[in-house]
């Protein structure tokens, strides 16, 4: 989109199908794109520059959101690891094929077009990554606590096998070696 600035009066104009409109105000989103309105609708190169009116949310819808958020992070969380593995396998096939595999934003197009919330902001993103961080730690623990072998208690191991006999537990026995050799008297001459 072509626009062009007055720089005497700072107004903005903008290139709609072969001519000049002034905008009526000038939106960037987080991600640098901008957004212009004309004649009260908004003009971007791309649906994502269009800017969001902060909706009024009641407390219900703002919990309803909450717990889409957490969902929304729970999943991603889960899927952390085997997206991984597919973000590399796609890496490879993109590289070898020429193709534009995206499987996690692919997973997350999905997960919102099932309908759970996207973050709207710099904050909610953070806070996704942390909680689906967490979630994803969590998957790896119980995944790892799933896979281990029951371990059974078995009284006989190499090192009680080593010690067995020996002075130290056979001294506690009546009649052993080791309390003979302590009450018998010293030799004359050595301490």
């Amino acid at each position: 989109m072509q626009t062009a600035t007055n720089p005497e009066t700072g107004e903005t104009v903008v290139l709609i199908n072969g001519d000049w409109k002034k905008a009526d105000s000038v939106a960037t989103n987080d991600a640098g794109e901008k957004a212009y309105l004309l004649g009260g609708k908004w003009e971007s190169d791309s649906a994502t520059a269009k800017p969001k009116e902060a909706a009024k949310r009641t407390e219900p819808q703002k919990a309803g959101r909450a717990i889409g958020m957490t969902a929304r992070a729970a999943v991603k969380g889960a899927m952390a690891l085997p997206l991984m593995g597919a973000d590399a396998l796609a890496g490879v096939v993109n590289t070898v094929a020429g193709t534009q595999l995206d499987p996690s934003g692919a997973f997350n197009r999905y997960l919102t077009k099932f309908g759970l919330p996207e973050p709207e902001n710099a904050t909610e993103r953070v806070v996704q990554d942390v909680a689906g961080a967490m979630a994803g730690t969590g998957g790896i623990w119980l995944a790892a606590k799933a896979a281990k072998p029951a371990r059974k208690e078995n009284k006989s191991t190499p090192a009680r096998a080593a010690t067995k006999g020996s002075a130290t537990r056979s001294s506690a026995k009546k009649g052993s070696s080791a309390k003979k050799v302590a009450k018998k008297p010293a030799k004359k001459g050595s301490r």
